[in-house]
């Protein structure tokens, strides 16, 4: 809670599960679409389905299930659990 970001912003002083866009993303809703040809893909065809590319957009979010990033699932409170249950379920339904 209250860390600075890689963004430049600052994460609020959250109490309980909080989520966030991910300041490092893997894929973006805005990423360019692949040109084909544009990366070497194995010829032999017993690697074909390992070495597919292909153009992809998302979103990646981050969630901290609590303020105390020490805690694991199995450390937390029941009622801390449900709190990052309902987290995911939100998330679900946003994205």
């Amino acid at each position: 809670p209250g860390n600075t970001r890689a963004s430049g912003g600052e994460n609020p002083r959250y109490p309980k599960t909080f989520v966030f866009d991910n300041d490092f993303p893997a894929v973006r809703m805005d990423q360019p679409e692949l040109i084909s040809g544009q990366y070497h893909v194995q010829k032999d065809p017993k690697h074909a389905a390992l070495y597919r590319v292909e153009s992809v957009r998302g979103t990646c979010k981050v969630m901290c299930f609590s303020p105390k990033h020490n805690l694991t699932l199995a450390e937390m409170e029941v009622n801390e659990i449900i709190d990052v249950i309902e987290g995911w379920c939100g998330q679900i339904i946003i994205l």
